[in-house]
């Protein structure tokens, strides 16, 4: 979903965008580098681009007020994710590559595990938070937060968060599991096993539910597998699972001392 209610799409022919009632179809050709067939993500920018890849073969982008198609590279690149962050820095995360930013001052900056201590080269999922923070989820090392303190050529001052986990309800096999920001500066992970709420937490992140595998909350909302989840702007969230699509929502409270979760 793009910015105004846009709605775009990734389809074995190629892409297509829906404008209110108005569709607009991409179609792969050899002009654009076979682009966009096989994309896994799409993003549409605040600067009015629509990016598209093709999954190990190209990354391009469309310009959407005159159609300018670009290529950016057509040199094996393996883009899983791309997002754009409040300030305009827009990212792409990669399978084995490490992480892509294109500025928004369309400078490219490239971070790996040896110069932005990366966890893991990875990237299944990403998620701008507020302000500099940026979450991930890498593949075989789990959930990770960034904050980039607004330097991102530099990582003297970078900060790096592991939430807290004392229940053990995160995966660390991400490579099926999904992400999404609430807007309120918390996440919801969407994993094999059901549906994970992290919230801030005296300056960190903390894992505070699982709704699913572990759980007796199956009245017609989750199986365990959660396929996709997008967070809405009050805090809940949409849930895709093999039961159909479900909108979930946690409020912890204390009454007496005692933590009580209310879904």
């Amino acid at each position: 979903l793009g910015r105004g209610g846009t709605l775009g799409c990734m389809a074995t022919f190629g892409g297509a965008r829906l404008t209110g009632a108005e569709w607009t179809r991409y179609h792969s050709d050899s002009g654009f580098g076979s682009l966009p067939r096989f994309g896994l993500d799409l993003l549409e920018d605040s600067a009015g681009w629509v990016w598209f890849n093709r999954y190990s073969h190209a990354l391009g982008r469309i310009r959407l007020s005159d159609g300018l198609e670009e290529i950016i590279t057509a040199d094996g690149v393996f883009i899983i994710r791309m997002a754009e962050d409040a300030f305009g820095n827009r990212w792409f995360g990669k399978d084995g590559q490490g992480l892509d930013c294109f500025t928004a001052g369309d400078e490219w900056l490239h971070f790996d595990s040896g110069d932005a201590s990366l966890p893991g080269m990875v990237i299944d999922g990403l998620a701008p938070l507020t302000g500099n923070r940026i979450a991930f989820l890498f593949r075989g090392v789990g959930l990770r937060i960034w904050d980039h303190r607004g330097s991102l050529d530099s990582f003297g001052d970078d900060l790096w968060w592991t939430a807290l986990d004392n229940d053990g309800l995160l995966e660390s096999d991400t490579q099926f599991s999904s992400l999404t920001h609430d807007g309120q500066g918390g996440l919801w992970i969407g994993q094999t096993n059901g549906l994970v709420r992290v919230i801030p937490d005296g300056g960190g992140y903390t894992a505070r539910a699982r709704l699913g595998a572990k759980s007796n909350f199956t009245d017609g909302l989750l199986s365990s597998t959660v396929n996709d989840v997008v967070a809405d702007h009050d805090g809940g969230a949409w849930v895709a699972t093999s039961l159909g699509l479900a909108r979930v929502n946690l409020d912890i409270v204390f009454e007496d001392n005692v933590e009580y979760w209310n879904w």
